[in-house]
Formats: structure tokens, sequence, C-alpha cells
């Protein structure tokens, strides 16, 4: 496979192309720094009031190369958040009263 780079869509030419199978690479989408800001670094508060562009985020790709384990996957995760939840009590910490200093981490 001989990939070929097209920074500007207009100068695509389908026809070129007639016969050929096109992959996407959903990486090359979710690390492109014009869709998410700093994509290698870790900051989950960025998806706080984020508005995604329409088909920049593809965890389970797209079309008839969909994953056959999106459902099970988000189900799975549905059931260990309710788990999660019910079995633990959630409580709010303000880390700034929180005095560590008398712990000493041992092996």
């Amino acid at each position: 496979m001989n990939p070929e780079y097209y920074p500007n869509p207009k100068e695509f030419n389908p026809s070129r192309w007639d016969g050929w199978k096109v992959l996407v690479w959903s990486r090359a989408i979710h690390m492109n720094p014009e869709y998410y800001p700093n994509p290698k670094e870790f900051n989950p508060s960025r998806w706080d009031d984020y508005n995604a562009k329409a088909g920049t985020f593809l965890p389970f790709g797209a079309g008839s190369r969909l994953c056959p384990g999106k459902d099970i996957s988000n189900l799975q995760t549905s059931v260990f958040l309710h788990y999660f939840l019910l079995n633990y009590r959630l409580v709010c910490v303000i880390f700034s009263f929180l005095n560590l200093n008398h712990i000493n981490p041992t092996l």
C-alpha cells in the first residue's frame, strides 16, 4: 500500500481510486492537534464543555468495520459503574485541607 497525503481535501481525486478500499487511521485523527489540543498530554478536564467535530472521535471504528463488541463494552462499563457507585460512598474531598506529612510509605 502506498499511502498518499492530501493536506487539502479539494485536491483529492476520487476517480483515481476506483476499486480501491480506503481505510481511515483513527489514531491519526485522535492525535491531531487541529481537533484535540495537546493530544499527547493527559488532561481529563479537556472533555469539560468540549464540542467535538463530527467524525473526529472513532473509538469503535465506523461503517462496516464497526467493532462488534461496541454494545457489550458499553454495557459492561455501565454495569461496572453501577456496582462501583453502589458499593462505595463517594465523598467530596478538598485536598488543600489534608495534611499528609505524617504518612511514611514503606515496603
